[in-house]
């Protein structure tokens, strides 16, 4: 008898629907039509597409990268959604992802991680900025200014202030455990004006003080002495 694969899978939906198990539906499928015509790995294919409830011969298939790749398709897919990860293109085209990163890498994509900003700035604001920005340029390029600007900031300094490095040990060591520093670790407020030319004047706040208007007059007024 001619093994077709649609006569094939006809005889293996008879086995199954006798309740013969996948190893047995093989068995009496290849007595049938000729030793090794069908394979174990392609029998169990089918027989869980049976157990699925697909009972139309015909349109049994393969899952997985079909023969011929559109890249065009997939370049398409990441243009549109930049967020979109290998494996689901690869779920979404049927290829392997390693398939889905060599055509994305062919094609010049890289992941690039996005970054906070501080705002999501309308147009008109943006707009606004750029103008501003413009004006100063062009206000330092007739009148250099920034050599005349102070500016102060202040910020939280631990005492335990301690890294995390890397080390370079054998294999056989281990790197040293650094505790991690407690959340109410003691610390000092740090106090720093400075201009163009460097640090003008600092200072640590006192304990159980707070920075108001009054700590900063009189730190305007040490910086101006």
């Amino acid at each position: 008898m001619t093994a077709t694969k649609s006569s094939i899978r006809e005889r293996l939906l008879h086995e199954y629907q006798l309740g013969h198990s996948a190893a047995v539906g093989r068995r009496n499928v290849c007595a049938t039509f000729g030793q090794d015509v069908l394979k174990k790995s392609t029998a169990e294919f089918w027989y869980k597409k049976l157990r699925e409830g697909s009972t139309e011969v015909k349109e049994w298939h393969r899952a997985g990268r079909p023969r011929s790749m559109n890249r065009a398709l997939v370049i398409e897919a990441i243009e549109g959604n930049p967020t979109f990860t290998t494996r689901i293109l690869a779920s979404s085209f049927h290829y392997s992802h390693t398939i889905v990163e060599k055509i994305l890498c062919e094609a010049g994509f890289k992941v690039h991680q996005r970054k906070w900003v501080p705002h999501d700035l309308t147009p008109f604001q943006k707009q606004r900025r750029f103008e501003c920005a413009r004006d100063l340029l062009d206000r330092y390029r007739k009148q250099p200014f920034l050599d005349r600007i102070v500016t102060c900031d202040e910020t939280w300094i631990a005492f335990d202030n301690r890294r995390m490095r890397k080390q370079g040990l054998r294999s056989c060591q281990k790197p040293t455990p650094v505790p991690k520093p407690s959340m109410s670790q003691q610390k000092v407020m740090l106090c720093v004006s400075w201009w163009i030319g460097g640090i003008i004047h600092w200072e640590l706040v006192a304990s159980g003080h707070i920075i108001d208007v009054e700590t900063y007059c009189i730190q305007l007024q040490r910086v101006t002495k």
